[in-house]
């Protein structure tokens, strides 16, 4: 394979009863992916309605932090960034 990698989105519909169960569903399988895919951007995991597929909610903070990596917590946490999960 060639350096110039593409990027490229996978768009996965899934049912949920309102869009703070979509968000836990969607940093869930994030989650559960990025530990197998290393060319996973959890950062860049978006969510929007069916219906407005424009309007994009990010699921990750993704905020930069000085090690260099990103946190992995909900956009909306409280207290400091974090790279990893808690087990």
């Amino acid at each position: 394979m060639s350096g110039n990698r593409q990027h490229f989105t996978i768009h996965l519909p899934i049912q949920a009863a309102n869009p703070q169960t979509a968000a836990v569903i969607a940093r869930t399988i994030g989650h559960s992916l990025a530990a197998a895919f290393r060319a996973l951007d959890t950062r860049d995991i978006t969510l929007s309605a069916q219906d407005e597929p424009e309007v994009a909610h990010r699921v990750f903070c993704g905020e930069r932090l000085t090690s260099g990596r990103r946190c992995v917590l909900r956009t909306d946490h409280s207290g400091d960034c974090n790279p990893r999960t808690a087990r």
